[in-house]
């Protein structure tokens, strides 16, 4: 095996970077425990510094160079979370650090990274063209490249978490972890496995992105078609064949989740946890969710990330909203007279029910003479509230198509 990574040297690892890296607290989730019939506990890592699990890996590393002395600078190429952990662990070990990430990088996730002390190089349309422009400037510029998950001190520094999750709830039998390159969950499996063999890990994918997935289901490394998913912090093209053997040595199964399922959970964490992640950092949650991992007995779900754009969680919301049935969009037909407007109001009115957007539309040739086409947007208790609000319309006279 490539990886030469063993339990000594997580709780070695563990020790140091003890004084940066939070010990992230765990979350009891009682409507996922009765939605699954088992209890559900959550993993906080979005509450980590910088947001994700990355600095535990990237501080670790970092702190064995500046050790030895010889390393002044490195690079890194990420899409975010791994930027943001190579930058602050460079800022406290006193390495300079050069990022590359997409040019549609999150502005976030750019800024963010900047704050911490790095210097950032947004360039390339997609994460391999950002790669391939990295490369090219790291044969100019002979720099130490850290490489987000195949590195054995990376995942070294990951594997603290396994120990916190053993250690915050002994009695887990279940552990589910997001996956991209494999860093976190071969770290993890391999501090877990050592101490308690029977524990179940699982990996989960992202399905527009399942390169590992596809690898430990054929039991060898292929590189998967991909697209654009939401779980960005896990869109990993080609994974490596160092993870890839931890992986098929210590993970017991893997699963792949749809977008709509990463959507769904990040609209759960929020709506019922007050807890806001990102789509890379539920893909466990949205695993449980979907059915694909049924819980039996103590399960831990691993939330890896919280570095989320404004933009998508407002689209995720209201996205979240409208399948919860607290959105109703729907037009109808009004007489083209004063009050006529007035008695929609009223009777949406006496429905507790909120108005927030409403358009007229008169003057077009399939609209009768003499009546006006309204569309209306209300906000809704839930799917039954709003099928009320159309029967009554209805048996008031309204012919209501919803939208």
């Amino acid at each position: 095996m490539i990886c030469q990574v063993d339990l000594a040297a997580i709780q070695n690892a563990e020790a140091q970077i003890r004084p940066v890296a939070r010990v992230t607290p765990i979350l009891e989730s009682m409507r996922l425990s009765e939605i699954l019939g088992a209890p559900v506990t959550l993993k906080l890592e979005n509450l980590q510094r910088t947001g994700s699990f990355k600095i535990r890996g990237a501080y670790y590393k970092l702190r064995k160079l500046a050790a030895e002395g010889q390393v002044k600078q490195v690079m890194a190429i990420s899409a975010g979370n791994h930027a943001q952990g190579v930058a602050l662990a460079g800022r406290l070990t006193g390495i300079s650090s050069t990022v590359f990430m997409p040019a549609d990088a999150p502005l976030a996730k750019v800024q963010a990274t900047r704050n911490y002390g790095a210097e950032v190089i947004c360039i390339g349309k997609s994460f391999d063209e950002t790669k391939d422009h990295a490369m090219e400037w790291l044969e100019a510029n002979p720099v130490t490249f850290i490489s987000p998950f195949d590195d054995d001190d990376i995942i070294t520094g990951q594997g603290s978490c396994g120990l916190e999750i053993l250690d915050q709830l002994p009695e887990v039998e279940t552990v589910v972890v997001p996956v991209g390159g494999g860093g976190l969950l071969s770290g993890i499996a391999i501090a877990i496995k050592a101490l308690k063999p029977s524990v179940r890990l699982i990996g989960v994918q992202a399905r527009a992105s399942s390169s590992l997935y596809e690898s430990f289901a054929r039991k060898k490394l292929i590189l998967a078609p991909s697209s654009p998913t939401i779980a960005d912090g896990i869109a990993i093209k080609k994974p490596a064949q160092r993870n890839f053997e931890v992986l098929c040595e210590y993970v017991d199964e893997m699963v792949q989740v749809s977008e709509e399922e990463l959507s769904d959970a990040l609209y759960f964490a929020i709506q019922y946890k007050h807890v806001i992640a990102e789509g890379a950092g539920v893909a466990g949650l949205a695993a449980l969710l979907s059915g694909k991992v049924p819980a039996t007995g103590p399960t831990l779900v691993v939330l890896s990330g919280g570095n989320i754009d404004v933009k998508l969680l407002d689209s995720i919301i209201n996205k979240g909203m409208m399948r919860a049935g607290r959105f109703l969009t729907f037009k109808t037909l009004i007489t083209d007279s004063p009050g006529s407007l007035k008695k929609v109001l009223k009777l949406l009115a006496g429905q507790k029910a909120n108005v927030l957007h409403i358009e007229h539309a008169r003057f077009r040739s399939d609209i009768p003479l003499g009546t006006t086409q309204i569309e209306v947007e209300i906000e809704t208790r839930d799917h039954q509230h709003a099928a009320e609000i159309v029967a009554e319309l209805e048996d008031k006279g309204y012919r209501v198509q919803r939208l």
